[in-house]
């Protein structure tokens, strides 16, 4: 099944208020993660958080030179705008991780 821009911008929200733990219609594009929306938990070594949550799913759907990208800091996530164009543009590459990641049916 392909998926429509804007269903991987709408899953992508839905998995940012899941992790945040915050009703879907609360979700901003315009908001900043660690400003608008901040971690409940406290990180330690043995449980992650949810920007730990945040940043497993931006490396595992990151190709090869996205992933370049981030280590550099060429890209830089920092709004759920921003995380919703790293999956729409990553879905192109990497579609069934995305699928996987944002809990679409295959």
């Amino acid at each position: 099944m392909n998926y429509s821009e804007e269903d991987i911008s709408n899953a992508s929200i839905k998995k940012v208020a899941e992790l945040f733990n915050l009703p879907y219609k609360d979700i901003l594009p315009n908001y900043e993660f660690g400003k608008d929306l901040l971690c409940d938990r406290e990180r330690s070594d043995f449980k992650e958080n949810e920007f730990d949550l945040m940043l497993f799913d931006i490396r595992y759907v990151a190709d090869r030179k996205t992933t370049k990208e981030l280590n550099s800091e060429k890209l830089v996530i920092r709004t759920v705008n921003d995380y919703c164009e790293h999956m729409i543009r990553s879905y192109e590459t990497n579609p069934k991780r995305v699928v996987d990641t944002l809990g679409l049916s295959h």
